[in-house]
């Protein structure tokens, strides 16, 4: 004789014509009585026979439905919430040096009033307006230069009526003839 369950236990279902109950796989869950196991939600996971599912933790993300984990962000990324489906660029003029951060650190505050960044990045990886990055160290652009963020030693830009021997030196000179310098 066939016999059927009343009910099953959350985190496992069964369908009408079934005399045992079948635990729900990795990545969803049941309520008692179900008939089927639904989907976790991008930003969160759960174990196998789950009830319900749990938001990923600030600093990590699940961006597909029915995730079994969640991840950590990746360097230049952070999560301040729970329940993430994707991480955040670290903005401009911050950065996020590590895996599953929550928040990302601001470059003037932790490596100097000097260093900004690109979104989005692990380091400080530029300097900011009045400076130029030459091995990896920012330094106050010479008198009779201009050096907008992100400038280089190489893109540093010579004022009018001043000039630079190469591109890659530092010293600026005052033009003994200005109309020979543009």
């Amino acid at each position: 004789t066939h016999t059927h369950i009343r009910s099953c236990y959350s985190g496992t279902w069964s369908n009408k014509s079934a005399s045992e109950c079948t635990a729900c796989v990795a990545g969803t869950y049941s309520n008692a009585g179900s008939s089927a196991c639904s989907a976790c939600d991008s930003g969160k996971y759960s174990n196998a026979s789950a009830s319900s599912c749990e938001s990923c933790g600030a600093g990590k993300h699940a961006s597909a439905a029915s995730s079994t984990t969640c991840e950590p962000c990746e360097k230049g990324k952070y999560s301040s919430s729970t329940g993430a489906s994707v991480c955040e660029d670290a903005k401009g003029a911050y950065f996020c040096p590590d895996k599953g951060m929550v928040a990302p650190h601001k470059c003037s505050a932790e490596v100097g009033s000097a260093y900004t960044s690109s979104g989005g990045t692990s380091e400080c990886n530029q300097c900011g307006n009045g400076y130029y990055m030459v091995d990896d160290e920012c330094t106050e652009c010479p008198k009779g230069t201009t050096c907008d963020q992100g400038t280089t030693l190489t893109t540093m830009r010579v004022n009018p009526g001043q000039y630079r021997f190469t591109s890659d030196s530092t010293e600026v000179y005052t033009c003994p003839v200005a109309e020979n310098c543009v």
